[in-house]
């Protein structure tokens, strides 16, 4: 079977029907197996290893992060910087820096059109990030 990539991370403001159907359905029809991560933050870790996040009070989060909507939808890709550009040369908008997290795990997020931000990451090696995003954030 082809390897496909899959939509792994659904971030949700708390407090809204959104968070409070997901949340539902995280923990019953769909058996995810709660975590806390954070106070404020509580995660949902889905049998198909996609990840539920409800952003509530005392959480960290970036502004922008629900500022257009309640609901980011984040993609693992192969390569940001090829995800990127496109996005990006037909109207999409950087919305931070690229972060790195840990030695092997960059992400972003951009805003499409008006209205709706989505997440991009990818597994990378210790040393690719200072090349990545000065080749990416030429870009926008």
């Amino acid at each position: 079977m082809k390897n496909v990539k899959t939509i792994n991370k659904i971030s949700v403001r708390a407090g809204t029907a959104e968070a409070r159907l997901l949340k539902h359905l995280a923990s019953g029809g769909l058996r995810g197996r709660k975590m806390m991560v954070e106070p404020g933050l509580t995660a949902y870790h889905l049998p198909d290893g996609s990840i539920l996040e409800i952003y509530g009070p005392g959480s960290s989060y970036p502004l922008y992060l629900f500022k257009y909507g309640n609901i980011v939808v984040s993609f693992n890709v192969d390569s940001l910087k090829d995800a990127l550009v496109p996005l990006i040369n037909d109207g999409g908008q950087l919305l931070s820096n690229i972060e790195k997290v840990c030695d092997h795990f960059v992400y972003c997020h951009v805003l499409l059109e008006k209205n709706t931000v989505i997440g991009l990451y990818q597994d990378i090696g210790p040393d690719a990030i200072d090349t990545l995003a000065l080749e990416c954030l030429g870009k926008h």
